[in-house]
């Protein structure tokens, strides 16, 4: 079967559980699916001493992550206020960030808030790859311009 250990995921300076962080509360990205309920989210984010916002998921992502990926603008727009200072750079497991995330599943919308939030268009993935490297090595599409031009803030 499996460990006790799987399914755990540290961050940052303190280890963190799925359901459970070291101070008690709650990781925001356990506590959401897709396709992100507008009120429910709002609720969690008002709920500070029982709700960390950037709290990792059993798989290494924070809410970051899964809205960007969503291309959820209006739930970015709601998170970034309540995330620490470093919160745009928080990576997965993996070493992606958020912005990786939206380029990854071509969330144009998605990459230009957090582009336009002060994402650095210039962190590296566990690969070593930034989101630019990402896509100079795709084929040529619409949508791969569409990203190209967001990363660039344009």
């Amino acid at each position: 079967m499996f460990s006790s250990s799987e399914g755990n995921v540290g961050q940052g300076a303190g280890s963190a559980t799925a359901t459970s962080l070291s101070d008690g509360r709650k990781a925001l990205s356990k506590l959401v699916d897709f396709p992100g309920d507008v009120e429910e989210i709002k609720k969690h984010l008002e709920d500070e001493g029982g709700v960390d916002p950037n709290g990792p998921d059993a798989y290494g992502l924070c809410a970051i992550h899964k809205f960007a990926s969503w291309n959820k603008t209006v739930l970015l727009e709601m998170l970034i206020p309540k995330l620490p200072e470093w919160g745009l750079e928080t990576k997965d497991k993996d070493g992606k960030t958020a912005l990786h995330w939206a380029v990854e599943m071509a969330s144009v919308a998605s990459v230009k808030k957090l582009v336009g939030s002060g994402c650095d268009v210039e962190a590296k993935d566990g690969k070593g790859r930034t989101v630019g490297f990402i896509l100079d090595n795709a084929g040529d599409s619409g949508v791969i311009e569409r990203l190209k031009k967001a990363v660039n803030g344009e």
